[in-house]
């Protein structure tokens, strides 16, 4: 008598939506950790592969090439990591002053150490790539944009709910807080020790507290 095997259901268009999702997930928390620790143009993508446990058919099914995969860490991770930490808090926020405090005092209790040993991403990859390729020049400078963007508005706001000075300029205010700390980042990452960044801190805390109106 003949062994009849049963036929596999076929996989829903949902369910390879997702297990597509997560290999892609994969493929880009993988390429963003590779090219953080040598460099994009260092970044190999069979270490890539390696530690997304995926094929390199995957990858290709997902990006054209290396450069396409880079432009996406910089779109989906770098972008999305960015707001996360410093540009949403800020949104609705009317004493941009406090906000801002509280956010330095929180990067550093959680990340200052991983930043001190590797630097800041975005720093890193606009350094290394941004006389290099227009593609990832123009991404990385309308993060910063966006960046600056959320300080300046939050500072206008904080002036007219009256807690920032009105002698303020929000744009200038944004470009120096945002280059001071990449720049605090940069030091951390090249003496290898988040004291640099902790003494930065502690000046940008004194900077933002000589912003704030008198008697607030």
């Amino acid at each position: 008598m003949a062994t009849i095997t049963p036929i596999k259901p076929a996989k829903s268009a949902s369910q390879r939506d997702s297990r597509a999702q997560i290999t892609r997930q994969k493929l880009l928390l993988a390429a963003q950790q590779e090219i953080h620790r040598v460099g994009f143009q260092a970044a190999s993508l069979d270490t890539i592969l390696s530690h997304a446990g995926v094929t390199k058919g995957a990858l290709y099914h997902h990006f054209d090439n290396k450069r396409a995969l880079g432009y996406a860490v910089v779109d989906e991770w770098l972008q999305a990591r960015i707001t996360e930490w410093w540009v949403a808090p800020l949104r609705d926020s009317t004493d941009p002053l406090k906000t801002l405090s509280h956010m330095l005092i929180e990067c550093r209790e959680t990340i200052v150490a991983e930043l001190a040993q590797d630097g800041c991403p975005l720093a890193a990859l606009a350094h290394e790539m941004g006389l290099l390729d227009e593609g990832f020049r123009s991404r990385i400078s309308s993060i910063y944009d966006d960046w600056m963007e959320a300080i300046s508005a939050a500072l206008a706001r904080g002036q007219v709910a009256g807690s920032v000075r009105r002698d303020v300029s929000p744009d200038q205010t944004a470009a120096f807080i945002v280059a001071a700390m990449e720049g605090a980042l940069m030091l951390g990452k090249t003496s290898r020790s988040s004291d640099y960044i902790g003494r930065c801190g502690m000046a940008m805390m004194n900077y933002l507290f000589s912003l704030r109106t008198p008697n607030t």
